[in-house]
């Protein structure tokens, strides 16, 4: 991928096609090696999940609020779409972006053709919780970069969520830790298809690539976790 960007896209949340409650956000780039960045060095809006990383609910991500466990009063979340056309992209954030939903929202992230890197923490890269949908897809047939460093990435639902990650072409390399590449957990779906291309897949904890985990006491129905490599050879670390 090339260090030379034509657009550079900065913020710290909330931003590059994020959608809340009765809200739809869209970001369209046509071309272009373009660089999304949601600040993870200044840490400003620590996350629930973990203090040391910021909150970023962007790039393409939907956001609803939860209060099932205080007042009862909660709002569905709406939809956040990021759709790239062409380039040589690099997108980064913290925890919640990169085609990714919570508490019935959509996230959307689609990017068309180039040699991509994408860098998350957790509920990232189509990784979704609580009732939200996401779609991660990559339609072109350069080599691909995704990784992702503490939870729930990859095509990866949890708790009621539907996650679907789909890969066109290419060498890609997948850097994933639990609930990822197609896994899903607490009655959650999550669906990993890569099509073509000798990939490499180094998952660092193990519960992935089509884990289904198996729900306790009072729920009504198991998880899907569904992963699918169909062509090239492929090289797994676990």
């Amino acid at each position: 991928a090339s260090d030379v960007y034509k657009r550079q896209y900065e913020c710290y949340q909330l931003s590059q096609g994020y959608g809340f409650t009765r809200g739809v956000g869209l970001l369209v780039d046509k071309e272009g090696n373009d660089r999304y960045t949601a600040n993870d060095t200044d840490i400003r809006f620590p996350s629930a999940q973990s203090k040391e990383h910021n909150s970023s609910l962007s790039q393409g991500f939907g956001f609803g609020r939860r209060s099932d466990i205080f007042t009862g009063h909660s709002w569905a979340g709406g939809v956040g779409m990021l759709f790239d056309g062409a380039g040589d992209d690099r997108y980064s954030c913290g925890i919640f972006g990169q085609g990714a939903g919570y508490w019935y929202g959509t996230g959307i992230l689609a990017d068309y053709s180039g040699a991509d890197t994408m860098h998350g923490i957790w509920y990232v890269q189509s990784g979704t919780a609580h009732y939200g949908t996401s779609f991660l897809m990559n339609r072109g047939f350069e080599n691909d970069s995704y990784e992702c460093t503490m939870n729930v990435s990859q095509g990866g639902g949890h708790d009621f969520s539907n996650s679907f990650f789909l890969e066109e072409g290419g060498d890609d390399v997948y850097t994933s830790p639990g609930i990822s590449l197609g896994a899903g957990n607490e009655c959650g779906t999550g669906v990993f298809v890569d099509y073509n291309g000798n990939d490499t897949y180094n998952n660092t904890r193990g519960n992935a690539m089509g884990h289904g985990k198996t729900s306790g006491a009072g729920r009504p129905r198991g998880s899907w976790g569904m992963f699918f490599d169909l062509g090239g050879t492929e090289s797994y670390t676990s």
